[in-house]
């Protein structure tokens, strides 16, 4: 399964339960995510509440499947904790060579 495959099935279970979620595809792109290539989109909607969410979702591939991080926050918070998402992401240090 490519990346932009895997990203893409996240997306699908995310909108099965946040049908209001919307990904624009200018939003995707790729980098790294601890040494590894990775892909990112973010998607944004009115929830049922009637706030405008914005969600961060990332994907990288690991020796046993995908890793997928999401970040979450109100559309119009979304740039205060940015820095913070940003952190957690760049913190993330996954040990390669364990596997069962």
């Amino acid at each position: 399964m490519s990346l932009d495959q895997a990203l893409n099935e996240v997306i699908n279970m995310l909108g099965q339960s946040n049908s209001y979620l919307r990904e624009s595809r200018s939003e995707r792109y790729r980098g790294n995510l601890a040494g590894r290539q990775a892909i990112a989109t973010f998607l944004s909607g009115r929830n049922n509440l009637g706030y405008n969410e914005r969600v961060w979702i990332l994907a990288r591939p690991t020796g046993q499947g995908v890793l997928y991080m999401a970040f979450i926050a109100p559309e119009g918070e979304f740039r205060q904790y940015e820095s913070t998402f940003t952190s957690m992401v760049r913190s993330l240090d996954i040990n390669e060579r364990y596997r069962r």
